[in-house]
């Protein structure tokens, strides 16, 4: 039975010794060796007059000649020729030759120059190895073909372009386990493979908790704003997740969502997720609608998803007495994202960037019974970027923008910006206009794997069209703040202090959350 778990030991061929021996040759034997010859320290450069090739067809042969990074007559360091093998190894690998073993058979010094070498490198590819089954060392609820189609492995099929190491990135990037310990190939004496997934269950259920503390102002009492959101992940082991929220916004606003998302949908890689959200903003108009989305997800975590969405809007008393429209508006869009990430809860380095376009078109009653329809188009942008800089602290870069573009705006068709979760330092949902977003810096130093302690910096902009009030506004407002995300017994806790220039530090926003495994 052989054990594969990086990229170093898939390489290699029979017997226990033979691997390790083999192994200790390629990586650290045969170019030691050619140091020793010529009394070469390890860093130096050498000149490559010839490479020979044993093992291969001509096609193969050409074929890896030029993926090459070394050729005849050029200087190299020892650490580019390492490169070149593993390069090779790799070719293999990916088209299923798991036991493919590369290493330099001879290498001879040229008579006239004495940092001139003549390399001759064998390529023993081995057979080809199978996909047998997925073995889970622990007990799960998460079912193996769900597993399977996130890994990309079909029964019967070569095993090519796998890698254990990124098998269990991804397993970790899942969100449905705690912790993904180890990945590993196993490979019987007939040629098939197991791959052993070594993987502890996160809990089924989370609960989170978030409050904001507003002080008090000319246009609003200070008073307690936040959301609480109801998450169940995979319940039936195949990476569903059903979530609820509500909202408790300023004034006598209220929000409430339930969305449901299930990913790779027969075992494909295509996922869908549909949502329903009702809204109500005091005595103004009730907003209801639902979304529906369904994405293919490619191997190299990009996404493309095409989504239906319809929003219906509903003057209250104070609606009809401002004159608001009766709507009801349909929107069709597509989007692309990606998203890799070392951690979810506490990344060191990532991306995260997702777009979305929609066209749609809105039919409007007035009050006084006129009857209209317009075209309408939005826009939506969000990109995260996670650097590590020095021990333990990561800078994290940040942008969200959102637009509408229409002849004309309803008060309930513009977006809301303020708060927690969009421009910090200011009131939840503060300012209104059919374009705005912010970019934000933040500065943190990491506690643990799931703490860390951070200062932060928002830069906003909010545009409001003429039609709404009595004049455009373009308005550009900053915050700025400091806070700690902890890791306690009852789960995640989030704290955060936000000010902005217009009212000082001294009348910061505090905003509070906790989320609770189940």
């Amino acid at each position: 039975m052989r054990i594969i778990k990086n990229n170093a030991l898939r390489g290699l061929k029979k017997g226990l010794f033979f691997h390790w021996a083999c192994l200790f040759m390629l990586l650290f034997g045969a170019i030691p060796w050619l140091s020793a010859q010529t009394d070469m320290p390890i860093g130096s450069t050498m000149v490559i007059k010839s490479v020979k090739f044993l093992g291969l067809t001509d096609v193969e042969e050409r074929f890896i000649r030029e993926q090459m990074a070394i050729g005849a007559l050029q200087k190299i360091t020892y650490k580019a020729l390492q490169e070149d093998l593993e390069r090779i190894l790799n070719q293999f690998i990916g088209q299923g030759f798991l036991l493919t073993r590369v290493y330099i058979e001879d290498a001879l010094v040229d008579s006239q120059e004495q940092a001139g070498w003549h390399l001759v490198i064998r390529v023993e590819k081995g057979p080809p190895v199978k996909f047998s089954g997925l073995v889970l060392t622990n007990p799960t609820r998460i079912k193996s073909e769900y597993i399977r189609a996130v890994l990309g492995l079909k029964s019967t099929q070569w095993m090519t372009q796998f890698d254990p190491e990124t098998a269990r990135t991804r397993l970790q990037e899942m969100g449905v386990f705690e912790q993904v310990a180890s990945v590993e190939v196993k490979i019987d004496p007939n040629l098939d493979a197991q791959v052993v997934v070594k993987a502890q269950d996160r809990p089924p259920g989370s609960f989170d908790l978030a409050l904001g503390y507003l002080p008090k102002s000319q246009a609003q009492k200070a008073g307690v704003v936040g959301n609480g959101t109801l998450l169940l992940r995979s319940v039936m082991g195949r990476g569903e997740e059903l979530q609820a929220q509500i909202n408790r916004m300023p004034g006598q606003s209220n929000q409430a969502e339930i969305a449901a998302r299930w990913p790779f949908v027969m075992g494909l890689p295509i996922r869908f997720r549909g949502k329903w959200t009702g809204q109500q903003r005091d005595s103004t108009f009730n907003q209801s609608g639902f979304e529906l989305e369904t994405g293919y997800v490619h191997v190299n975590r990009l996404e493309f998803f095409a989504s239906v969405d319809r929003r219906s809007i509903r003057p209250g008393v104070k609606g009809n007495k401002d004159g608001l429209a009766r709507s009801d508006a349909w929107f069709v869009g597509i989007g692309v994202g990606y998203e890799m990430a070392d951690s979810r809860v506490n990344p060191r380095k990532g991306a995260q960037v997702v777009s979305v376009l929609q066209q749609g078109k809105k039919d409007v009653q007035r009050p006084d019974g006129a009857r209209e329809s317009v075209n309408q188009q939005r826009l939506s942008v969000v990109l995260r970027i996670f650097l590590p800089t020095f021990k333990r602290q990561v800078w994290v870069l940040g942008g969200d923008f959102r637009a509408l573009f229409s002849p004309f705006w309803d008060d309930a068709d513009l977006f809301r910006f303020g708060g927690a979760t969009s421009l910090r330092g200011y009131n939840e949902e503060q300012f209104k206009g059919n374009a705005g977003g912010r970019c934000f810096t933040e500065y943190r130093y990491q506690l643990d794997a799931a703490s860390y302690a951070f200062v932060f910096f928002d830069g906003g902009m909010v545009q409001t069209p003429k039609s709404v009030g009595n004049a455009a506004t373009h308005l550009i407002r900053m915050g700025y703040g400091a806070g700690l995300q902890y890791s306690t017994p009852l789960g995640l806790m989030q704290v955060s202090y936000a000010a902005n220039p217009e009212e000082g530090f001294a009348n910061g926003r505090l905003h509070i959350g906790l989320k609770l495994g189940l």
